[in-house]
């Protein structure tokens, strides 16, 4: 439930298709396989739709839009909204726990673009005032092609302040009085995560992509009486339409 890591996608997609005119509409959808850390629930399953768009200007990239403020072979710069698809049912032992609710984060992101790849820092607070807090990623990105296939790996770093945290893995006193769960007071933290994406192109219309999403839980995440494991995956299999 860590920050979806699917914008990478997103990006990707554009490249696959980066010999037509990148102003040309995308539309796809996907499964996504959540297996989360909290106790309760093992795997969450969501199908979600997907647009892309990008006119060197405004772009859309499945779960994000937003303007470029500089766009060129070596830098971008932009302003952006995402989806943030961080939740938890409660349910088992914590079944007496508040939901946690998914959010949309408004921010800036800032890449430069290298022969070796990209280094990209990113920086969103909520919007719609559910967790109320801030995150902040540093990744580096790459590019693999061979024919039709495309594989691009990413690794970071992710960093959640103490509202941000404190949603997703606190426990308030009103929860600890209604389940009896004691309760925990999140600090803010950071966390690694792995992410690879491959994708194969059917054709100048169609392609096929599978990611998988790796999260390594901070010490300060794992400490939450909620959390049963270190770690957490999440999968997406998927497939694209270009117009």
């Amino acid at each position: 439930m860590i920050k979806k890591i699917l914008p990478l996608f997103w990006v990707c997609s554009t490249v696959v298709f980066a010999e037509e005119s990148s102003a040309r509409l995308t539309v796809g959808i996907n499964l996504v396989s959540d297996f989360q850390a909290y106790k309760g629930h093992n795997v969450e399953y969501s199908v979600l739709p997907t647009i892309f768009y990008d006119n060197d200007l405004v772009y859309a990239e499945g779960d994000e839009a937003g303007v470029y403020l500089i766009n060129d072979d070596q830098n971008e710069f932009r302003l952006s909204a995402y989806y943030d698809g961080s939740s938890y049912r409660p349910s088992g032992s914590l079944a007496a726990l508040d939901r946690r609710q998914w959010s949309v984060m408004a921010g800036a992101s800032y890449m430069r673009i290298t022969p070796f790849g990209g280094f990209k820092l990113q920086l969103a607070r909520d919007v719609l005032n559910r967790n109320d807090g801030t995150v902040a990623t540093m990744a580096y990105l790459a590019e693999y092609q061979n024919g039709p296939w495309l594989i691009y790996p990413e690794l970071g770093l992710q960093w959640n302040d103490n509202k941000y945290n404190q949603y997703y893995f606190g426990v308030s006193a009103k929860e600890s009085l209604q389940s009896g769960i004691e309760t925990y007071k999140a600090k803010s933290s950071v966390q690694p995560y792995a992410n690879l994406t491959v994708d194969y192109r059917l054709n100048k219309k169609w392609d096929v992509f599978t990611n998988f999403s790796f999260n390594s839980l901070s010490h300060e995440q794992y400490r939450s009486p909620m959390i049963k494991s270190h770690h957490e995956l999440e999968s997406t299999v998927g497939l694209n339409y270009k117009f």
